[in-house]
């Protein structure tokens, strides 16, 4: 990961703001090879990589809380969130908006993924599944898709939609 990298670790990750990095895979977080992280109170934005800019979990365990991913690119897919290979994430007040070229990727099979009172770009239809087959999506209550009206802090202005729509 450009930001921070995280293997065989269990951190608790909170009140950061990860921006402006370039790494070839995970320019803000990478979480890897049986990994439990906590990420709560984070802001990720500005990334640049090949493949699962934000955030990119692969073999491992997360629990993202009232974390904004935005504005990250990438040259392959998912710009915002990566999910890989036997993962587990439990996302909550999580907004994905505005990366390229894909908000959240889900692949290589037997994920479990959970979203609830999250703000995604596209919805439901914005989580793209590739080479898999067997991944467990919970699409909880209380997710929406509307523009979260960003400032230019990355903060929530006050007529975003997400203003109460949290848990």
């Amino acid at each position: 990961g450009g930001g921070i990298n995280c293997s065989n670790s269990k951190p608790k990750l909170q009140n950061l703001i990860i921006k402006n990095n370039d790494s070839e895979y995970a320019g803000g977080i990478y979480i890897g090879e049986g990994s439990e992280v906590n990420i709560e109170n984070v802001i990720i934005h500005d990334n640049k990589s090949m493949g699962g800019t934000g955030i990119w979990c692969h073999s491992s365990w997360m629990a993202v809380v009232n974390v904004t991913i935005t504005n990250n690119i990438s040259s392959e897919p998912s710009g915002g969130m990566a999910i890989q290979a036997r993962s587990t994430a439990f996302l909550y007040n999580v907004i994905i908006w505005d990366n390229f070229p894909e908000q959240v990727t889900i692949e290589n099979s037997l994920n479990k993924v959970s979203f609830y009172h999250c703000n995604i770009e596209g919805g439901e239809a914005g989580l793209i599944f590739n080479e898999t087959s067997n991944d467990e999506v919970n699409w909880g209550d209380g997710n929406i898709g509307e523009n979260p009206q960003l400032n230019e802090t990355k903060q929530l202005t006050n007529t975003s939609p997400c203003i109460g729509s949290g848990t």
